[in-house]
């Protein structure tokens, strides 16, 4: 771990059945300028147990950015503990709830049929056929991408897989946390994500006082494997700009 003259810390959340992997190809650029945690969320199988194991272990404050999964989990942390995020960013995830109706059993079924085929298969056969989903189309074709991709999932036991499922069933509507933000926030989507899609972020901008949204082109839903330059630049200048002491959320709402 590099020596920093800022204090600053930043702490990296995974999306569902990712790990350092899915964060190392920015994480260089970041030890310039903080200590950076990447954080594991053990067994919980809640996105509040998530945020309170977090909490748990992290300074009084810090910066604080999650991918999918972990966007979900970072707005449980300043749910639960606002007073110490000096800064979010949230790449490819969203803040409502599981959809009703017809949508909401889709997905549940979908995800069911991962937790099937990992159990009945593994899970680097689940990764395999599931991380092509995961991109843009013109980043299918790069091998050494998907490699990394599998790898990285295909390590996870099934039993995280089946807790990340659960925690994303339950999931609450963050709406008023986007609302109630002051600190400065960073929206990441990728243009051709089709899980998160750039619309949806579009919708938490909306909601949020102090916001910079960024679209990266020939990216889905893993911008900092698929896009690291772009990433790790955005990443920098979100974590080394001036944070105004006095930014204060007004009465106005979106």
């Amino acid at each position: 771990m590099r020596q920093h003259q800022h204090q600053e810390t930043v702490i990296l959340l995974p999306g569902m059945v990712c790990d350092r992997a899915s964060w190392a190809p920015v994480i260089a650029p970041l030890e310039s300028f903080a200590e950076v945690r990447v954080a594991d969320y053990g067994n919980e199988d809640s996105l509040a147990g998530m945020a309170e194991s977090v909490l748990a272990s992290a300074p009084e404050q810090f910066s604080l950015a999650g991918h999918s999964m972990g966007g979900r989990v970072a707005m449980e942390i300043c749910r639960l503990a606002p007073e110490r995020v000096r800064r979010l960013c949230l790449i490819a995830t969203e803040h409502t709830p599981k959809p009703e109706g017809d949508a909401g059993i889709q997905e549940t079924n979908a995800r069911l049929g991962m937790l099937e085929l990992a159990r009945s298969r593994g899970m680097t056969a689940m990764a395999e056929g599931w991380s092509p989903n995961l991109l843009a189309e013109n980043n299918r074709g790069d091998q050494a991408l998907l490699d990394a991709m599998v790898r990285m999932i295909g390590r996870q036991p099934v039993a995280r897989l089946e807790s990340h499922i659960k925690a994303g069933e339950a999931r609450p509507d963050s709406t008023d946390v986007l609302r109630s933000l002051s600190c400065p926030v960073m929206l990441i989507a990728g243009e051709e994500d089709t899980l998160r899609p750039a619309s949806v972020m579009a919708r938490m901008q909306s909601l949020i006082k102090h916001c910079q949204f960024e679209i990266i082109p020939n990216c889905g839903h893993m911008p900092m494997m698929e896009q690291p330059d772009t990433v790790g630049s955005l990443l920098q200048t979100w974590l080394t700009a001036a944070i105004n002491p006095s930014n204060q959320r007004t009465d106005e709402t979106a």
